[in-house]
């Protein structure tokens, strides 16, 4: 299931979200370190100091747990359907622009940049195949200039490599998420979709505008098979009442669309046939016409033919009649005409 791409982005300006991420996707012990408590969005929109704007992605930043440092997560939802082999750099040039940004509003006091974790989301179907590092995108220099290599590393989660079962055990909000990207039909997109709703439901009002944004995006991302109704609002629904009214549907699109594939396959299947016939019928009524011609042609010069070279003449085919026409003209006797021909051909 493909979803808009603007939907997807709303998804993690929620810090639920983000903090779901880190702590599913992020599998390294100083996750456990950071205070969730103080998660903050920044505004993803710099000019650099050439004044040529950039737009950024997501930027959110929290605090390490009992300190008053920051640290940056940079998230780029990759949108292309192929990878980018330079994404390194643009992951670089983004990330230099937010530190000319925090330079530049005074948010840097000890002289010192705060670190920032760069994450790729890629969502296309053709697996990654792009350096991770900056410094892989460069040829190996010779022994002096290796120490002067940059060096950037951005972290990849890719949508394709992920595995369903793993996803499913997870109990994470961005794991159903995924779940439902990489479902197949609509009928698989249903668990996740119901364990999300599930999991809001529960956190309460709270979590409202989250809710109301996932149905939304769900919404948009099964737009064609419209088992969601335009205004329809599943938000004072329990995930119970909904999980029998969207199988239901779901059910009844796959056959509408069943039947309309089998409508549409007869009504193509007719054309064809009655486009065949035609072709067919104007081909055999030339082959008639010279048919008539030959025999007439034939009597003018030879006399009456027989009734086996009627027949024969008859049943022939247009070019079969052209090419015997054509030795009729120069044949001095009836028999010249067919000599080419098998044994057992009808002669005069």
């Amino acid at each position: 299931m493909g979803a808009h791409d603007s939907g997807y982005k709303q998804l993690f300006s929620f810090p639920t979200m983000v903090e779901e991420l880190l702590r599913g996707f992020v599998r390294e012990q100083w996750v456990d370190e950071l205070d969730f408590d103080t998660l903050e969005r920044k505004n993803g929109s710099y000019v650099s100091d050439d004044l040529r704007e950039r737009e950024d992605d997501i930027i959110w930043r929290l605090k390490w747990r009992g300190a008053d440092d920051w640290m940056y997560v940079y998230f780029l939802i990759e949108f292309q359907s192929e990878h980018d082999w330079f994404m390194g750099i643009r992951v670089w040039n983004y990330l230099s622009l937010l530190y000319q940004d925090l330079i530049r509003t005074g948010e840097v006091g000890d002289r010192r940049l705060p670190p920032v974790l760069p994450m790729v989301v890629y969502r296309g179907e053709q697996r990654w195949k792009a350096p991770l590092d900056v410094k892989e995108l460069i040829r190996t220099p010779p022994p002096g200039l290796v120490r002067y290599l940059p060096s950037l590393r951005y972290l990849l989660l890719e949508e394709v490599r992920m595995n369903e079962g793993e996803l499913e055990r997870m109990s994470n909000l961005v794991a159903e998420i995924f779940r439902i990207e990489k479902s197949a039909t609509l009928k698989a997109s249903i668990p996740p979709f119901l364990s999300f709703m599930h999991w809001t439901t529960k956190a309460g009002a709270q979590q409202d505008s989250l809710k109301r944004a996932f149905i939304v995006w769900y919404k948009r991302a099964q737009r064609s098979a419209k088992i969601i109704e335009h205004g329809e609002d599943l938000e004072e629904m329990s995930p119970e009442e909904m999980e029998p009214m969207l199988s239901e549907r779901i059910e009844k699109w796959t056959e509408e669309l069943r039947a309309e594939g089998e409508a549409k396959g007869r009504a193509e299947g007719k054309a064809e046939g009655e486009a065949k016939g035609r072709v067919e019928g104007k081909a055999e009524g030339r082959a008639e016409g010279k048919a008539e011609m030959f025999l007439s042609l034939f009597e003018m010069k030879f006399g009456a033919p027989s009734a086996e070279i009627r027949e024969r003449i008859k049943s022939a085919g247009e070019e079969e009649i052209q090419c015997l026409s054509a030795r009729l003209l120069t044949a001095e006797t009836a028999s010249e005409i067919f000599l080419p021909e098998a044994k057992g051909r009808p002669r005069s």
